[in-house]
């Protein structure tokens, strides 16, 4: 059965209030259930939690960071026994003791300048600036601070200065410097430098992002499956083969062009043909991680998979399901111009991070 994405998140707006979608609300995802079942999905609950995940990763996406606007200029207010101006960049703020040496120096056509340490100082004293109390300053951590302790708790190494150089690169309308972050970032998580969700979780979610970005440059699935036609095609051999699928063969392939919006009898081919895909990637991520010897994938308890490969396949086939549904909805239900240039990449907003 093919589903139409784009009514149903259509549907969803429409019955929403102020019609926002926002999947990361409960009774939203609940609305999308409903939706999906009265568009004849069976599986609509789990279907909805996995919009639920992408949700996270497109909206992640799509966001861009705007400037901030230089104050206008303010005029001049009495502030306890002295007067407040503004100097002609309306940033800094500068005291007068009279109103007759305010007025001089505005008539004088430069910049106000005026001694405030005298003024500074005293507020420094009281805790206060112009009777509220003073907003104390978010401590940063310069780069070799970060790195001598990135180092030691094994928490991502990024100073403040690149966010800020992303952060820029972003508004001069590049994606260069978030690509170097975004490839730095999945190689410490494939060595089990986590995140919020624990060394697996983390991985599992940098892989997703990293494969959809090379399904991109493929020109998606389909480009996968030509780049590796051969080995795809083998994979097909072994699963036809296989006693556990021809055991469960109808129910599994019933499954799949459910979620893939395919006709189980029409396209039987198609379904078993991305089995063998999917597990073509499986192959190849865990030979990578393999060659890896500082990777997660030896690393045991909680920090890997402990060379688990049950446990890492699990994770591969929802790293690859994942970054063909993100793909998807990324080019047919979001609002992003996938005629510029644009990555997905795993949030990371952990101080020095760049989110």
């Amino acid at each position: 059965m093919n589903i139409d994405f784009q009514e149903i998140l259509k549907e969803l707006e429409y019955r929403l209030p102020h019609g926002i979608i926002n999947l990361n609300e409960e009774h939203q995802v609940t609305m999308l259930v409903q939706i999906l079942r009265e568009n004849g999905v069976d599986d609509a609950n789990e279907f909805a939690q996995k919009a639920r995940v992408v949700f996270g990763y497109v909206n992640e996406a799509s966001k861009t960071a705007t400037p901030k606007k230089k104050p206008a200029a303010k005029p001049a207010k009495q502030v306890g026994t002295k007067f407040k101006a503004f100097s002609k960049e309306g940033e800094k703020a500068v005291y007068f003791k009279t109103k007759d040496a305010l007025d001089t120096a505005i008539k004088s056509g430069s910049h106000i300048s005026v001694d405030q340490k005298k003024k500074n100082d005293s507020d420094k004293e009281k805790g206060k600036t112009n009777g509220q109390p003073k907003k104390q300053e978010p401590k940063q951590l310069g780069g070799a601070a970060l790195k001598t302790s990135a180092e030691k708790s094994k928490v991502d190494d990024f100073s403040s200065e690149l966010a800020k150089s992303v952060h820029d690169d972003l508004n001069r309308g590049s994606i260069k410097q978030l690509i170097l972050v975004g490839d730095e970032l999945a190689k410490q998580r494939d060595r089990g430098i986590a995140g919020a969700g624990g060394p697996v979780a983390s991985y599992g979610e940098a892989r997703l992002t990293t494969f959809a970005n090379e399904l991109s440059k493929l020109n998606g699935y389909d480009g996968y499956v030509k780049k590796n036609k051969s080995n795809i095609e083998n994979k097909k051999k072994e699963i036809i083969q296989n006693k556990n699928f021809i055991k469960n063969k109808k129910t599994i392939v019933e499954t799949l062009s459910k979620q893939l919006g395919m006709d189980s009898t029409k396209d039987e081919d198609k379904v078993i043909e991305y089995l063998a895909a999917r597990d073509h990637f499986g192959d190849a991520e865990l030979k990578r991680l393999k060659d890896d010897k500082d990777s997660l994938w030896y690393k045991t308890g909680k920090q890997g998979f402990g060379e688990n490969e049950q446990a890492f396949r699990d994770w591969a086939k929802a790293d690859f399901d994942g970054a063909i549904s993100t793909k998807f909805l990324i080019e047919n239900a979001s609002k992003i111009d996938i005629s510029k240039p644009h990555i997905v990449i795993q949030s990371n907003p952990k101080k020095g991070g760049h989110d």
